[in-house]
């Protein structure tokens, strides 16, 4: 960074510019079957890195909005942040949508800068654990922060690139608990609320559960033709999405889903038993997500369930209150 006596928006401004370039020529270097894979001995998925970085650009500049509208004002940690890696649409995102995310948040928060005077640096506010900041602070660390998670991209990169794949058993084991854990929520729905929708358009119990369970198998559909030919074309699953609304859903007893619910299991754990390891990293390319591996799809097995999980406490906490 530049002496503390010369600093202005401007130059705060080039150097961010300059770090997010850095930043974004690293991350097209990281293959597209590897953007999700955490590193196995802990910590986050260039995914999760990237989508921690997003919500900083906008945590920071918020913080100085605040910070100039009410001087001296209480500044909190900014929980979005932390939370952002953790959200289920991380999963989903492609390296090319994280390029363009990065892009337009660099653009909005150059923007904000731009419109910055030098009188604004000094300008203070209290944060609960550095005491008082100020303007010039927060840009600081904004510009460091690019560049901190920068490294840690290429750092993840190459640890996940040097590991081998994760074995079938642990993916299965994985898998299980995941469907054990969605099982176990579902089973706290009352039969008189198993049809019932918070409001209309939204799904009942029943048919989240109905979805989670196509789902689980559709996914193998997918996997079964990267095995046959590496680098087809993949569709989406149609009776994942179709599954919910079929005509007999609303005549299903509680019975019949868990049924499905335990076939599901059933039949994605013998196909991840027989699959070899060097068939983890094989991969098709699918229009919206990019290139879609084994290994990631395996990994999609076990977090889908848990996703749906939360989107049945939700549900069941809307009828309740609805009562």
């Amino acid at each position: 960074m530049p002496d503390k006596t010369t600093v202005t928006p401007a130059t705060f401004a080039e150097e961010f510019r300059r770090n997010r370039a850095a930043l974004l020529r690293d991350v097209e270097r990281v293959p597209e079957v590897l953007i999700h894979t955490p590193p196995f001995d802990g910590g986050w998925s260039v995914a999760q890195t990237l989508a921690h970085v997003i919500a900083a650009d906008a945590g920071f500049m918020g913080r100085v909005d605040r910070m100039l509208a009410h001087p001296g004002v209480d500044v909190p940690m900014i929980q979005a942040i932390a939370d952002a890696p953790l959200q289920p649409s991380v999963g989903r995102t492609t390296r090319r949508q994280f390029v363009e995310q990065l892009k337009a948040s660099e653009e909005t928060t150059l923007q904000r800068m731009a419109k910055l005077t030098p009188a604004d640096m000094t300008v203070t506010g209290k944060h609960p654990r550095f005491g008082v900041i100020t303007v010039e602070s927060v840009l600081k660390l904004l510009v460091e922060h690019v560049e901190e998670h920068r490294r840690q991209v290429v750092e993840t990169a190459e640890r996940v690139a040097a590991q081998p794949p994760p074995s079938a058993e642990s993916l299965a084991l994985a898998i299980e608990r995941s469907l054990a854990a969605f099982m176990e929520a579902f089973a706290r729905v009352p039969d008189a609320r198993l049809h019932s929708a918070p409001k209309p358009g939204e799904w009942t119990p029943a048919q989240i559960a109905v979805h989670v369970a196509a789902a689980e198998r559709g996914y193998l559909h997918n996997m079964s033709a990267v095995r046959a030919t590496p680098g087809c074309p993949l569709g989406s699953v149609p009776d994942a999405a179709n599954a919910p609304v079929a005509p007999d859903v609303p005549s299903l007893t509680r019975g019949q889903i868990v049924d499905r619910l335990a076939e599901a299991r059933q039949t994605v754990l013998a196909y991840v038993a027989q699959l070899k390891p060097e068939e983890m990293r094989q991969y098709g390319v699918n229009p919206t997500r990019g290139l879609m591996s084994v290994e990631f799809m395996l990994r999609r097995e076990a977090s889908h369930p848990l996703e749906h999980r939360m989107q049945l406490l939700e549900t069941l906490d809307l009828l309740a209150k609805g009562k």
